[in-house]
């Protein structure tokens, strides 16, 4: 292993500005992402406990805005979401996956 150079003293690296910015942009969305990906994992387990309750495998609601697909998968936390664009139509093929 490669022995780590050692900063002489009063030499400091300069701080790169841009990068110092995009880091601490990245670092910021990268929280905002795990935070986001918690929900979602509540939300699903919600969805699956709320499919189980009433005995599901396949949903759908086309007069919701944009009309909804869900599909659960037996035995497994899977979900599956489908958001259609406006205006679209569900088929029964799309909730049969």
């Amino acid at each position: 292993m490669a022995k780590k150079q050692t900063e002489l003293p009063g030499i400091e690296r300069p701080a790169i500005k841009e990068l110092d910015e995009a880091l601490e942009a990245y670092a910021e969305k990268s929280q905002k992402s795990w935070e986001l990906r918690r929900e979602l994992d509540q939300l699903k387990a919600r969805i699956v406990d709320l499919g189980k309750q009433h005995k599901l495998t396949s949903y759908r609601n086309s007069t919701a805005m944009p009309p909804l697909v869900l599909t659960l998968k037996a035995s497994e936390l899977k979900v599956k979401v489908k958001v259609k664009a406006e205006g679209g139509t569900v088929d029964e093929a799309e909730v049969a996956e």
